[in-house]
């Protein structure tokens, strides 16, 4: 066994319909310079009794979580992270056997990008694809389907600023292989926005690196029924985005890098969708007494947006403009010079005969 050079982040929360597979699919990599992390939040289907074959094994690490929430055991394992690159791979999910071999190469022949960005693919519980990659992009980031065929670099900028077109632009943490550094510089991921603390981790993330991408599917992202899931566009959801974008732009503009960027713009869309979102659930009538609740927590918390939605429904002349993904994109670019399509780069050979034959 070769000296590890990678971790794989293995947080599981009762996953025992899944968690073999997974771990199936890590031990078929076609390297063997990785080592396992794993971390049970106190599971009671029999997970952790699951992972005792690996407890002698060198390559695992075994950990019982911090009973503080699923980042907390996040953040428990990317303490344990000793080696150049790491993976977080959620338990129910799946890699596929070139992950390692393919993302290390590429990051080491990249040495000042420190994330490699790649396709990944919807299964369902038995295992089988639901969505490609490119099916994925196409109807929720077009702007990326032009690139997605070649491997490029994107710069940090662009994906910063995508962040607030796209929201979270890499859809699943699984879909990137990170160097360690990134931990020093990017810290770990936030407890303070629930579900949503993976956005606001890779919003600070493109604040640091650019990202290379590679055109092959590496991973495969389970949805399943009775996935514990919300939807993107309820409103507690939209609050956290709007939440986490603004604090973002704000530790940005702290920087004092050129061009600054316009608050008003940059939130348009994240705030348009908050708006619509607070408006349909505070005046559901299915919502019951939970409308009163919403409806004094928006006049609270965003004030001027309950308004501006309540200004939409009756028709009456907008604060701001109604703003879509395309347009604010376009905006952006145009506005920043930022090219896309990007160019291709070079890949090491093998990687570049791989990409040939698929």
């Amino acid at each position: 066994m070769s000296k590890p050079s990678f971790t794989f982040c293995i947080p599981n929360l009762n996953k025992i319909d899944f968690l073999p597979a997974c771990i199936d699919s890590m031990l078929a990599q076609d390297s063997d310079t990785w080592r396992c992390v794993f971390v049970d939040g106190y599971s009671t289907d029999g997970s952790w009794d699951y992972m005792q074959q690996f407890a002698n094994d060198p390559r695992f690490t075994l950990l019982r979580g911090k009973r503080q929430g699923m980042y907390a055991d996040w953040n428990y394992c990317l303490e344990q992270v000793t080696t150049e690159y790491f993976y977080m791979l959620t338990s129910d999910d799946l890699c596929y056997p070139r992950l390692v071999s393919q993302t290390t190469q590429a990051l080491d022949q990249y040495r000042d990008i420190d994330a490699c960005h790649f396709k990944f693919e919807y299964i369902n519980e038995h295992n089988q694809i639901t969505r490609t990659y490119d099916d994925i992009v196409a109807a929720e980031m077009p702007i990326y389907l032009s690139a997605s065929s070649y491997a490029h670099r994107r710069m940090a900028m662009f994906e910063f600023l995508m962040h607030f077109v796209y929201r979270t632009i890499y859809r699943t943490m699984t879909s990137l292989v990170l160097r360690r550094s990134v931990i020093d510089t990017v810290g770990f991921f936030s407890r303070q926005y629930g579900p949503a603390g993976d956005y606001d981790w890779t919003l600070r993330l493109a604040m640091h690196t650019d990202v290379l991408f590679l055109p092959e599917t590496l991973t495969a992202w389970r949805k399943y029924e009775g996935q514990a899931t919300q939807s993107p566009y309820a409103v507690d959801s939209c609050r956290r985005m709007l939440a986490i974008a603004t604090a973002n732009l704000k530790a940005y503009q702290t920087l004092k890098v050129t061009p600054e960027l316009p608050e008003q713009l940059l939130l348009s869309f994240l705030s348009n969708t908050y708006e619509t979102a607070l408006y349909r659930h505070a005046h559901n009538p299915q919502h019951g007494i939970a409308n009163i609740r919403q409806l004094g927590l928006a006049v609270y918390s965003y004030p001027l947006h309950y308004l501006n939605a309540l200004a939409k429904r009756l028709r009456f002349p907008l604060l701001q403009p109604t703003v879509t993904k395309s347009g604010l994109a376009t905006t952006l670019m145009q506005r920043y010079h930022l090219r896309w399509p990007p160019e291709a780069i070079d890949l090491p050979q093998s990687q570049a005969q791989s990409s040939l034959s698929r």
